[in-house]
């Protein structure tokens, strides 16, 4: 959030809460409900629309996410809820706790933000990949 707001010019003044009109108006201004039944949970995603790979490397992203322990533990954990306590937690999903509001379930494939999360089994090459365009110290 720092680095998108880089771009303005912020100036943040304390306002008590009752000099705070609009929100408060917005607050108390709900909308009815049409009676429109929602069945299930709602998911509304881009992230793997705005996501800078092709679909082939989703696709074994999502495999290896699949037979890894770590993340595929990682993904029921954030799918079916996180725990009240870190000590709760499986021993897999403790190094994500974090940053377990950021993260995400996408299609199978793990996110934090907009960024997947490399599987242990692809992070070699990955790394490797990275190396590739890196021109040495000068």
């Amino acid at each position: 959030m720092l680095m998108q707001l880089q771009h303005y010019d912020v100036d943040g003044r304390y306002k008590k809460g009752k000099e705070l009109y609009v929100a408060d108006t917005l607050s108390r201004a709900y909308l009815p409900n049409f009676g429109i039944p929602i069945e299930g949970p709602l998911e509304v995603s881009v992230v793997k629309e705005l996501t800078p790979s092709s679909s082939e490397k989703f696709e074994e992203f999502k495999r290896e996410t699949a037979k890894d322990p770590n993340p595929a533990v990682v993904c029921k954990v954030v799918q079916e809820g996180w725990l009240e306590q870190i000590k709760e937690c499986p021993v897999e999903a403790k190094p994500y706790w974090t940053v377990r509001d950021e993260l995400t379930v996408v299609d199978g494939v793990l996110f934090k933000g907009s960024k997947m999360i490399v599987p242990h089994s692809l992070r070699k090459d990955m790394l490797s990949k990275i190396h590739e365009v890196h021109q040495g110290i000068v």
